[in-house]
């Protein structure tokens, strides 16, 4: 397994931070698309198993860039018994679902990580970010497609407002063109957000601006000959 996290950036995003590369690490890319597709919370423990150990480094690379925010919080939750700081201000954001795509696959995957993500190092939650109408899924698209297909899509709940000087790191399974990412930043950023990054479980690295980087497209059902 790779020691160090892989860094890309998109044009709402300065930084986003993710485990693994697709298709490089094949078995990875099985555990993700059960955990994504198959709802199996198994793999999602699984997964979160792996990256566990570099939550550390994590929080190391994010404390770096965040040096002027000011105050640090003493972290020391970890498995292994290492101490770590982080901003106060920094909050966990999952990359929501509606309830209709949550429903059809059994499971937030998104939640899911980002709750254990939390839990292992004390960063707080914000779920007042949701997706407001269903679109095509990202993976069935191509790359120009997938940048039209989330104008208008998420939007923030009016009870939770966002925090005053406050650092949002995005939480999703899957980097690909980052274009879901980047409208959660975009939508973020205009409700007075200071700072969005983002981490991902893994990246995929795209090819042209064709549909190279679908490797995680549910199949369709087979059907007979």
């Amino acid at each position: 397994m790779p020691r160090s996290l892989y860094t890309r950036s998109a044009p709402e995003l300065p930084r986003i931070l993710s485990f693994f590369r697709l298709p490089e690490q094949s078995a990875i890319k099985k555990l993700i698309h059960r955990f994504k597709f198959d709802g199996a919370r198994t793999a999602g423990d699984d997964l979160f198993s792996l990256i566990e150990a570099r939550l550390p480094e994590l929080l190391r690379l994010h404390c770096e860039e965040n040096e002027a925010a000011g105050k640090f919080t003493d972290l020391s939750s970890f498995s292994n018994g290492e101490s770590v700081t982080t901003p106060n201000r920094t909050f966990l954001v999952p990359v929501p679902l509606t309830r209709a795509r949550e429903r059809g696959r059994g499971l937030h995957q998104t939640r899911q990580l980002a709750r254990a993500i939390s839990a292992a190092t004390g960063l707080p939650l914000f779920e007042g970010l949701k997706k407001v109408r269903e679109t095509p899924p990202q993976s069935s698209l191509t790359r120009t497609a997938r940048l039209g297909n989330l104008a208008g899509v998420f939007a923030l709940q009016e009870s939770l407002p966002v925090p005053s000087r406050t650092t949002f790191l995005l939480v999703d399974d899957v980097l690909t063109t980052g274009s879901t990412l980047n409208a959660c930043a975009r939508t973020l950023r205009a409700a007075g957000a200071e700072k969005v990054e983002a981490l991902t479980l893994a990246q995929v690295e795209t090819v042209g601006g064709g549909r190279g980087e679908n490797f995680l497209q549910k199949p369709e059902p087979a059907t007979a000959s």
